[in-house]
């Protein structure tokens, strides 16, 4: 009866260690649930029935057939999961590896505490396959910290938490009360505490693997919303730029106008004092509106009006081919956005106090050249000491993350950090789709060099 149990329960236990493992590191299944537990089920009928099948044979032929099921089970199971098929080989062996190592352990472990000599031989498997299920659960936590291709299970501080309960268990196993008297008649006590921690450990992982899914679910609705508001924030100074620039067309309409009338007048001194009131009423407004881009022109002007309003020098230079820009508004204002706010963040942290005097500037250079549309923005910050959190902000933070998301959308560069000290660059290269004038154009200019 006990052995008719612990069959049934060893079956699902391989097949929870299986899944466990191939969820750790291989990350996310691309297939359905259903489809891929029903494989599950299948690839561990299929070696029940080959245990089965060679019950009566204990030759090297039974051992390279299921070792042959095994692997080839395994990587069909991997195939649920996209990832490139050097992980699928790697991890499948490395699945194997752990299983043999396991029972090794197992056994190696009993005979420290002398229960290979003590248990009867037809209860001493339970405990080696038992303690053989923990281990490969340990050692797939270890090695999920450092190679899961997923960076969701790369977490030292989930697993070492998840990692307690096998290692308790594997010690209760070794310390269990019966273990040095197990008659038939009083094993069952010690068979059911087995089980009982075959479940802790199973619900254990449940409890843990769904609070880490309800923490990372509220984390990405937060940085969700923290970038809707950023957005909303943007669109509202790119609707003010809009603004801006249609009051000034309309201003300079009716300077035209007045212009008109001095020289119908011909009142010229009248006119030319105008002319010059007008050039520092126009010169006052810091509102760029010529590289075609309205995201781009909008989104400088806005810093442009907080750098006068911060006393933060700022210099830029926009020479972009309008029809090469890859990125739609919503990611370039992203992308650009982020940039700007980052330079201007660290610039707002030095000040007139600072012992290191340092220049408060934001350099913003963008163009376009035979493939890329390129960023570049260089700014002054207080480099990181004891005392000072300046940088900081620039390297940590949902804006550094979105852009990278978004540069790697258009198979994109984004570089950032410090070149030297007190100089902060971040530079973004975004390339287009070249037509084929482009690249003969692009060959004849070469050629011609």
């Amino acid at each position: 009866m006990i052995h008719n149990i612990f069959e049934i329960s060893n079956i699902l236990l391989d097949a929870f260690i299986l899944i466990f493992f191939l969820m750790s590191m291989l990350g996310k299944i691309k297939w359905k649930k259903i489809p891929f537990y029903s494989l599950i089920v299948t690839v561990e009928v299929i070696l029940w029935l080959n245990s089965h099948l060679w019950a009566s044979n204990t030759g090297t032929i039974k051992q390279i057939v299921t070792i042959f099921l095994s692997v080839i089970t395994t990587y069909i199971c991997t195939l649920a999961f996209s990832v490139p098929t050097r992980y699928r080989v790697i991890f499948t062996i490395v699945f194997h590896m752990i299983a043999a190592l396991g029972e090794v352990g197992a056994y190696g472990l009993l005979g420290l505490v002398y229960l290979t000599k003590v248990i009867p031989e037809e209860y001493l498997y339970i405990y080696i396959i038992t303690l053989s299920k923990f281990l490969i659960f340990i050692a797939t936590l270890a090695i999920r910290n450092i190679f899961s291709y997923s960076d969701e299970y790369r977490n030292s501080a989930f697993n070492l938490l998840l990692s307690v309960t096998p290692i308790m268990s594997v010690l209760i196993t070794l310390k269990l009360p019966h273990a040095y008297n197990v008659p038939s008649d009083s094993f069952g006590d010690s068979f059911i505490i087995i089980l009982m921690l075959f479940v802790i450990n199973f619900f254990n992982y449940i409890l843990f693997h769904n609070s880490v899914d309800y923490y990372t679910t509220l984390r990405k609705n937060h940085l969700l919303q923290k970038q809707m508001d950023y957005q909303s924030e943007n669109y509202t100074h790119i609707q003010e730029s809009y603004r801006n620039t249609h009051r000034m067309i309309h201003e300079i309409n009716s300077t035209f106008t007045t212009i008109e009338g001095y020289i119908q007048s011909h009142e010229y001194n009248k006119l030319l004092q105008y002319i010059n009131t007008s050039k520092e009423h126009l010169t006052g407004e810091n509102t760029v509106n010529k590289s075609g881009n309205i995201v781009i022109d909008s989104l400088i002007s806005n810093y442009l009006l907080i750098a006068r309003k911060e006393k933060i020098e700022v210099n830029y230079r926009i020479n972009i081919d309008v029809a090469h820009i890859k990125p739609n508004d919503y990611d370039l204002s992203i992308i650009l956005g982020n940039l700007l706010e980052n330079a201007f963040k660290a610039v707002k942290t030095i000040f007139e106090s600072d012992s290191m005097k340092i220049k408060r500037y934001v350099n913003i250079e963008i163009f376009t050249n035979d493939s890329n549309l390129v960023i570049n923005i260089e700014n002054s910050f207080v480099p990181k000491t004891s005392t000072s959190k300046g940088p900081k902000s620039l390297n940590h933070g949902f804006g550094i993350e979105n852009i990278s998301n978004i540069v790697l959308k258009y198979d994109g560069n984004f570089t950032y950090g410090p070149d030297r000290p007190g100089h902060y660059t971040s530079t973004v290269m975004l390339p287009y789709d070249l037509t084929e004038e482009d690249i003969q154009s692009f060959i004849d200019a070469n050629r011609h060099n």
